[in-house]
């Protein structure tokens, strides 16, 4: 059981420490090439492959702190990249309902078979980063008071998190709205291993935009 607070801190309109919410498809130690709609590699202006760290999280509905606040940064992050009276109508927010969402069910063809048992009552959504985010324990070190960076081998999908999250919008091409970025992890406490690295909420990423997490 953890003795860390579960509690939400607002660190500006746009960016929150969330509360406690749960690690699905880390790749957060090491960066991987950002892949386009049609599974191609993104390269930069020199042909370079664009990395990034990235993660799915999890946030149970019961958590109603971090779900309100994760909403009131989408809103704030909307209205600041596209003004006000401007914002697009049914701009993706890339916040996703668990119950709902098309993309949660085992078989697209037979919703009778169910959802994805993680996450049922649950709300999920996609953080990406090009910096690489600071990682910690819920352990403080005796020497420096302050908390251990983790290991890669030392926190895995599945895991109860807090994360500094940054919401930001994006306008490329025809895709408009507000997608997430991060930069920093805290394990909360150790969960249930969640199979093959949990659910891949990638697989409908929003295009990230250069200025993101600058």
């Amino acid at each position: 059981m953890s003795t860390l607070p579960n509690t939400v801190k607002k660190l500006s309109n746009v960016e929150i420490r969330t509360g406690r919410v749960r690690l699905s498809f880390p790749h957060i130690f090491k960066p991987q090439a950002k892949k386009d709609q049609k599974g191609n590699t993104v390269t930069d202006d020199t042909g370079s492959p664009v990395l990034q760290y990235s993660m799915a999280l999890i946030i149970p509905k019961s958590e109603t702190a971090t779900v309100a606040a994760i909403q009131e940064i989408i809103k704030a992050a909307a209205l600041d990249f596209f003004g006000q009276g401007k914002v697009p109508p049914g701009f993706a927010d890339g916040f996703r309902d668990g119950d709902t969402d098309k993309s949660t069910l085992l078989d697209p063809l037979d919703p009778s078979k169910g959802r994805k048992p993680e996450l049922v009552g649950s709300w999920f959504l996609n953080a990406t980063t090009r910096m690489k985010p600071t990682i910690i324990g819920n352990e403080k070190d005796a020497f420096t008071n302050g908390f251990k960076n983790l290991t890669e081998t030392e926190i895995k999908a599945g895991d109860w998190v807090r994360v500094q999250l940054r919401a930001y919008g994006f306008d490329v091409g025809t895709n408009k709205g507000v997608a997430f970025s991060f930069s920093g992890i805290q394990l909360f406490e150790v969960g249930e291993a969640l199979a093959a690295g949990g659910f891949r909420a990638d697989a409908f990423d929003d295009e990230e935009v250069s200025s993101a997490f600058g």
